[in-house]
C-alpha cells in the first residue's frame, strides 16, 4: 500500500506544543509559555508537514501588525531529513508572509540557505548563562511590574515596538501567561518618568 502524500496544514493549538518540544530537543531554549504567547498573536501562523498523519516538519510564520512577521521553529524530525520536506514547508511558510518584512533567528549552519532565500544578516545574538536567586540591593526606583497599571505598561511597550499584537497583551492582562517583571522610574514614585522595563520568563 502506497504511503500517504506529504501534506502541509495549520497546526492545532495542541500541536504547537510538539514544535516547542522539538525545539528543546535541538538545544534551543523555548520558554514554558512561548507557545501560548505566539499562538495568541497569530493562530494561523504555525504550519506542520505530515506523512501518514505523523508530524514530520514544522515552521512558525507569525504575523505582527500589517507589515512585519517572524519565522521560527523551522524543524524537520531527524529521521525524515534529506527528503525535501523541510524546503516545502519553508516555501509554504514564506508564501503566507508575501509582502512583509520577515525576521528570524538563524541557525549558523543554515545561513547560506537563508541568504539564498533573500535574507540578509542583521546582527548576532549573544547569550549568557548564570544562576538566579541572588538578592538585589534595594533601590526605591525599581518596583514590581504588577504595581503598575497594565494599560500604562502596554502603552510604554507599544511606543517602542509596534509589532506586538493586541491579543498577546490581552493574554497577559487576563493572567493567562505567568511572568515577572520590574520597572525603573527616574526619581521614584508613580509620577516619575519610566526609564526601562525588564521581564523574565522560564
Amino acid at each position: 500500500m502506497a504511503a500517504s502524500p506529504y501534506r502541509i496544514g495549520t497546526m492545532s493549538r495542541a500541536e504547537v506544543a510538539i514544535a516547542i518540544e522539538w525545539a528543546a530537543a535541538e538545544g534551543w531554549n523555548p520558554g514554558l509559555h512561548d507557545a501560548e504567547c505566539f499562538h495568541a498573536a497569530d493562530p494561523g501562523g504555525f504550519l506542520v508537514g505530515r506523512l501518514d498523519d505523523e508530524p514530520v516538519a514544522t515552521i512558525s510564520v507569525v504575523k505582527y501588525g500589517a507589515s512585519f512577521a517572524f519565522l521560527g521553529l523551522y524543524i524537520v524530525k531527524p529521521a525524515y531529513r534529506g527528503h525535501g520536506y523541510g524546503i516545502r514547508i519553508w516555501e509554504a511558510g514564506l508564501a503566507r508572509l508575501a509582502g512583509r518584512k520577515v525576521g528570524l533567528d538563524g541557525v549558523v549552519a543554515q545561513q547560506d540557505n537563508y541568504r539564498k532565500a533573500g535574507f540578509t544578516f542583521a546582527y548576532r545574538n549573544v547569550r549568557y548563562r548564570g544562576t538566579g536567586g541572588a538578592t538585589a540591593p534595594p533601590d526605591a526606583r525599581i518596583v514590581p511590574l504588577s504595581t503598575i497599571p497594565v494599560a500604562e505598561t502596554i502603552a510604554y511597550d507599544r511606543a517602542r515596538d509596534r509589532r506586538h499584537c493586541r491579543r498577546v497583551r490581552l493574554a497577559v492582562r487576563r493572567g493567562r501567561i505567568p511572568g515577572r517583571g520590574r520597572t525603573a522610574r527616574r526619581d521614584g514614585g508613580r509620577g516619575a518618568r519610566r526609564l526601562g522595563l525588564l521581564t523574565g520568563r522560564r
